[in-house]
């Protein structure tokens, strides 16, 4: 999913500006990689106890993982919505604030990140492997839409925008999927 946002842009925005999208959405890409480490360590004892049949230890597990990971989540977006100017000037060059934007809107993205790779593990963990891969397949096809349709009117914006869109999109799918309910 993270280059579906350029395949699609850069048949409906200037190559400037997918150039923008590019800049801003690397940042929240590279640091998705310290939930994914974070739910590495999870992920093995909610695999045990649902196969031990400790269902209570798994979803009590499952929602602190959830808890934890939302506040990586939020601490990352915190931080660089606030230091996105910052931030691209030192990785990038002052020629690429353009990126500020785009990237203040996709920080919340790991937020949101954060929370859907615990939600996906419980979901993986219990057996509903199908679910999450179906969830995920909505997603990358409404993804597509999204970006295409926002990034028309709207630019890098609605790029952004549609990044956003599609893990709300993802959060939804995979709380609605959870056999235990909405937590």
């Amino acid at each position: 999913m993270p280059h579906l946002g350029p395949i699609v842009l850069e048949n409906t925005i200037s190559l400037a500006e997918v150039g923008l999208f590019a800049v801003a959405y690397r940042i929240p890409q590279a640091l998705q990689q310290i939930p994914f480490v974070v739910a590495g360590a999870y992920y093995p004892v909610l695999f045990r106890y649902y196969n031990q049949r400790l269902l209570v230890e798994h979803l009590k597990l499952n929602i602190n993982q959830i808890k934890f990971m939302a506040l990586i989540g939020m601490a990352m977006c915190v931080i660089f919505f606030h230091l996105s100017e910052f931030v691209i000037s030192l990785l990038f060059g002052t020629d690429w604030l353009g990126a500020v934007l785009p990237l203040k809107i996709l920080s919340v993205m790991l937020f949101l990140q954060s929370v859907n790779i615990a939600l996906a593990d419980g979901l993986t963990s219990r057996s509903r492997q199908n679910h999450r891969m179906t969830v995920q397949l909505i997603a990358v096809i409404l993804g597509a839409v999204m970006y295409y349709y926002f990034s028309l009117p709207y630019g890098v914006i609605g790029a952004a925008l549609a990044g956003v869109c599609i893990e709300i999109l993802a959060l939804t799918g995979f709380w609605l999927c959870n056999p235990i309910g909405l937590l």
